[in-house]
């Protein structure tokens, strides 16, 4: 890569058809720093890869001159399928990260947020029970399907990596530290919008 284009942020999208997936390569005097935003596809996505194979190839857009793969930060926005199934993937084992980013209602130490989390679990295999034995058609039962604990892909995010990365829950009660720095992401600005910590 010319030394012209490492001038500027890059953005790869990878295309997991119904999902998201995208890595920012920020460039810095130490070399680009990188964030992994989800990594995620449905099911019955018609999209032309699997989350599996998005997975290896973000490993290994992420290695770094020693061979050795890292990431920055990884963000889980949501535990829906959509956004993190690609984390089932063993391949994640051999990635160094510093920092996992997630919704608060992740963090076990958030009696709100766990009682918010075991609500939505229960009612996503409520409404999954529900779909099959009212027997609404497939489309409604991957909507249902989506909704649940991906608990294989939340487990790498929450515990798992080659390093031991610091979990951050956003946003944070007090509103003014929502916006903050990263010594490893220097000249970059964090302004943490959401998800709503209104309960309601």
């Amino acid at each position: 890569m010319s030394s012209q284009a490492k001038k500027y942020i890059r953005v790869r999208m990878y295309n997991v058809g119904f999902g998201d997936c995208f890595m920012l390569f920020i460039p810095t005097k130490d070399g680009e720093r990188k964030i992994l935003f989800d990594c995620g596809t449905h099911f019955q996505s018609v999209g032309p890869h699997e989350a599996k194979t998005v997975a290896e190839w973000i490993v290994d857009d992420a290695r770094d001159a020693d061979g050795v793969s890292r990431i920055d930060v990884v963000v889980g926005t949501h535990r829906h399928q959509d956004h993190v199934s690609g984390f089932e993937n063993d391949i994640w084992e051999e990635v160094e990260v510093r920092e996992v980013w997630m919704p608060w209602t992740e963090d076990a130490d958030d009696p709100d947020g766990k009682r918010i989390l075991n609500k939505q679990s229960k009612k996503a295999k409520q409404l999954v029970e529900a779909t099959k034995s009212l027997r609404l058609g497939a489309a409604v039962e991957a909507m249902a399907v989506n909704s649940y604990t991906n608990a294989k892909a939340m487990r790498t995010l929450h515990e798992g990596f080659a390093s031991d990365p610091k979990r951050c829950y956003f946003p944070y009660k007090d509103r003014a530290r929502n916006t903050f720095k990263r010594k490893f992401l220097p000249g970059l600005t964090v302004h943490v919008l959401g998800p709503s910590r209104d309960t309601e």
